[in-house]
């Protein structure tokens, strides 16, 4: 076994706590020194983690009930840049052997202040390794394409996980193929396994006798709603006994524009959850859905959909980044165009008409989840990433 490291794990503004949760326990049972560095966090997700985490400063805003959805973003931007001076300092204290970089939330905004972290890490000789989950935001991404690219070279190593990504990093932003590491994703909420389909269905007071599609995960407009709501109109008019559950939490104007499309469309057959879901709601939710959609018009890698495999559900995606490279169509999902919203509800319908072809990919989803895409796994190739980083930098 490689020598165990002091790794500082920082999503500073919980921006995927599933994901930093797993990841970081993973590391840990691998034998490092694991620190998460993450508030803000919505829910109970870091609820008994086992490695230490650290909030910085402060941590109220995602707390305060009262606050709006843009108030408490407001808030917590404030507080970041406070958890932020706070984070420097223990990193010139403390100095770990690599600070992981999940997220930086202020390149889009004002980047010279995570830049000059950066520096200041390589001026106190700690390796930073940096996790591409977008090569570039998804929306207005091309704007920030200099930034990006400053941020790319900074780091040390750059994780990325798909093959596309990698592509991308090499060839449009000119980063040594050495530096980077193709490392997967890594399943989520796996909980939904344990559940029936009609013991999850009476948890969340929903119909037993209905076939339900659930879209879920953090909203936002690359996602598609606006399509599969267009899409449901047509699969309605199939089976009209089908149920729509979207599920998650975003913007408030977005989530907003959600409901106003849904009202405009006078459908009833549509519920929705718009709101951070805690991870148990969340779990049985789709555990009591026949179908999961993701109608994403782009994206890098999805850990909703690494949830929705580990569950055994049936799969909709469209062709797109890391679902296309990902899942295969008629093996472990169906696949279709994106923004086709008429393609997009006949893979629905077909789907919704025939449980054994659902049963069938959803089982084959699960199986590729299992036997490809462990948490041993990807602790192991990490590891490898951070030594192989730590001797490149050394022989630089």
């Amino acid at each position: 076994m490689s020598p165990s490291l002091n790794v500082l794990v920082l999503d500073l503004t919980s921006r995927t706590p599933p994901y930093d949760r797993a990841f970081c326990e993973a590391l840990f049972n691998h034998g490092h020194n694991v620190e998460l560095w993450a508030s803000g966090c919505h829910t109970d997700d870091f609820k008994g983690i086992e490695v230490p985490r650290r909030n910085g400063l402060l941590d109220l805003a995602a707390h305060i009930s009262s606050l709006s959805a843009r108030a408490t973003k407001q808030a917590k931007a404030v507080e970041y840049l406070f958890n932020l001076v706070s984070l420097t300092t223990y990193l010139w204290r403390t100095r770990p052997d690599v600070l992981h970089v999940q997220w930086l939330p202020l390149l889009e905004v004002f980047p010279v202040i995570e830049l000059t972290l950066l520096r200041l890490c390589q001026y106190w000789d700690i390796r930073v390794v940096y996790t591409a989950h977008d090569v570039l935001p998804l929306e207005n991404g091309e704007e920030h394409y200099d930034t990006f690219r400053r941020v790319y070279h900074a780091v040390d190593r750059l994780i990325c996980h798909t093959k596309t990504a990698r592509r991308r990093l090499i060839d449009e932003f000119d980063v040594a193929s050495s530096k980077t590491c193709l490392i997967p994703h890594g399943p989520l909420l796996q909980g939904a396994a344990d559940y029936s389909r009609d013991e999850a269905r009476l948890l969340q007071s929903l119909p037993s006798d209905r076939p339900i599609v659930l879209l879920f995960g953090v909203l936002r407009a690359y996602k598609g709603v606006d399509l599969l709501i267009d899409a449901w109109e047509r699969v309605e008019q199939t089976v009209p006994e089908a149920l729509l559950i979207i599920a998650g939490g975003g913007q408030e104007d977005y989530l907003e524009e959600i409901q106003e499309d849904i009202d405009a469309s006078g459908d009833t057959n549509i519920r929705t959850r718009l709101r951070f879901l805690p991870e148990d709601e969340l779990i049985q939710l789709i555990a009591s859905a026949d179908l999961l959609v993701y109608p994403y018009r782009r994206i890098t890698q999805s850990g909703a959909l690494f949830a929705g495999m580990s569950a055994g559900k049936a799969i909709v995606a469209t062709r797109v980044g890391g679902l296309k490279e990902t899942l295969q169509d008629g093996e472990t999902a169906r696949l279709v165009e994106p923004n086709n919203s008429e393609e997009l509800s006949e893979a629905i319908t077909r789907l919704l008409r025939n449980p054994d072809q659902r049963e069938q990919l959803g089982s084959a989803a699960k199986a590729v989840i299992d036997e490809q895409y462990s948490w041993e796994a990807i602790a192991q190739e990490t590891t490898q990433c951070y030594h192989d980083g730590i001797s490149r930098s050394i022989q630089v």
